[in-house]
This record gives C-alpha cells, sequence and structure tokens, in this order.
C-alpha cells in the first residue's frame, strides 16, 4: 500500500462528514464495514439527517456539515453511480466483524466491468469500519489485549489487499448534548479518551461498576500502536 495513505483512524468526524468522504474519495473496490444492525445504522444516519434540519447553522464549520447532510438526501447521478459500488456489510457483534476481516477480499473492481468511473487524483480504495470501538462495548475484549487483537485482524485484511484503512468512531448517544434541536457530542465525548483495561475479562468495582479493577490504558494509545490519527482535512491534502 502507498505510504502516503497509512492505516487511520478518523477524528471529529461525524457520520455524514465520514460518509461524504468515502462517495467523493475512495475508488474502487471499497467496502465499509457498519459495527451495527443495518436497522440502527438507518436510524442513526437518519437522526444525524433530521437534528440538521432543526438546527440553524452559527459557524462555517457547522454549515458545512449542514450542506452535507442534504447533500446526502438529494438523488444526483454521481451519489446514485458512487453508492452502488461501495460494498456495506453490517456486523453487529465482534465475532462478526473479526470473522468478516479475516476472510476479506476486496470485491471486484466494477471499472473491470464495464462501469464508467473516473477517479480524480489521490483517489484510493478504502476499507471503512464505523464504530469498531463500540463493538468490543459489554464484551470481554473490551481491553487493550482484545482491542489489540481487532485492529491487527484489520491492519492485516487492509495491507494484503492493499487498501486504506479507515477506522470512525462516533461519539455514543448517551454522550450527545440537545442544543437548538440539534444533537452535538459534549466536550467529554471523545471516543478514544476512555480508559480500558489490559487483559481481557477484567473485572469492575465501585458504583454502577465504573471503575476497573488494575492498570488500564487510554484507547487512544492502543490505537496508535497501529494506525495513524488524522482529520479528514489532513487526509485529503495527503499526496
Amino acid at each position: 500500500m502507498p505510504s502516503s495513505y497509512p492505516f487511520t483512524v478518523l477524528t471529529s468526524a461525524s457520520i455524514v462528514s465520514f460518509l461524504d468522504f468515502l462517495i467523493h474519495w475512495h475508488a474502487p473496490p471499497s467496502t465499509l464495514i457498519v459495527c451495527s444492525t443495518r436497522e440502527d445504522f438507518l436510524q442513526m444516519l437518519l437522526s444525524a439527517c433530521q437534528s440538521s434540519e432543526r438546527a440553524v447553522p452559527l459557524t462555517s464549520e457547522d454549515g458545512d456539515d449542514y450542506a452535507l447532510k442534504n447533500s446526502l438526501l438529494t438523488p444526483t447521478i454521481h451519489l446514485l453511480a458512487t453508492s452502488r459500488i461501495v460494498n456495506l456489510a453490517f456486523t453487529p457483534t465482534l465475532t462478526n466483524l473479526r470473522a468478516y476481516l479475516a476472510v476479506y477480499n476486496p470485491p471486484v473492481d466494477p471499472t473491470d466491468q464495464g462501469v464508467s468511473y473516473s477517479k480524480p487524483r489521490k483517489r484510493t480504495p478504502i476499507l471503512g469500519i464505523l464504530n469498531m470501538l463500540e463493538a468490543h462495548r459489554g464484551t470481554s475484549d473490551f481491553s487493550v489485549q482484545g482491542i489489540s487483537r481487532t485492529f491487527a485482524i484489520a491492519v492485516d485484511a487492509a495491507a494484503r489487499s492493499n487498501v486504506q484503512l479507515l477506522v470512525t468512531e462516533l461519539p455514543r448517544s448517551e454522550d450527545l448534548d440537545i442544543e437548538g434541536g440539534a444533537q452535538i457530542p459534549s466536550p467529554d465525548a471523545e471516543p478514544w479518551s476512555e480508559q480500558v483495561p489490559l487483559l481481557c475479562g477484567s473485572l469492575r468495582f465501585g458504583e454502577d461498576q465504573k471503575i476497573w479493577a488494575g492498570r488500564t490504558v487510554e484507547t487512544r494509545q492502543v490505537a496508535a500502536r497501529w494506525c495513524r490519527f488524522r482529520t479528514l482535512d489532513e487526509l485529503k491534502e495527503l499526496d
């Protein structure tokens, strides 16, 4: 894989901005793995689009996201054509995710089958994973050991397929504040700041079982062993 396209964890990316990037910056064959059911994914996307309709853009950044949300709802020829050649997979459990990655084989490039597709500069095949960290939550693998294992499988799948790995984690619904009718991430909603224990099967204690027994590590440190953290703007500027 080209060195200019490292394995990447996207930061500060909403579900809409991530999908927009995938649609407009990928090259076939590309795949998006969603770590949830199809119904939950569609509900999450619908909620994001509905929030934009109730919110009033106050800054240029808000305005950009507002425009992106509406662009996803506009059935342009480019959007329809591109969405047909992005393979979509749903893995609602961690076991499903690991199994899919273990046998991952990129779909056939549609350009080899007579589908017209222009490739602007900087486009590359993508293996995107949405909410990989969330797939570990509630399992004994929600630990440094378990998360590292999944990253190893994902990196191996991307490397052997010569595609760009993009991991994106969205704030959990309970970490969202309501402002002006729109859901926005609370200041402490950064998903990669959460502490996890070193080993699988570690125990919790304290009120509401929120404190891990033994040493813990920030999930960002775990991911940084395998991927670089970048924003979408930084990714677009890569050669």
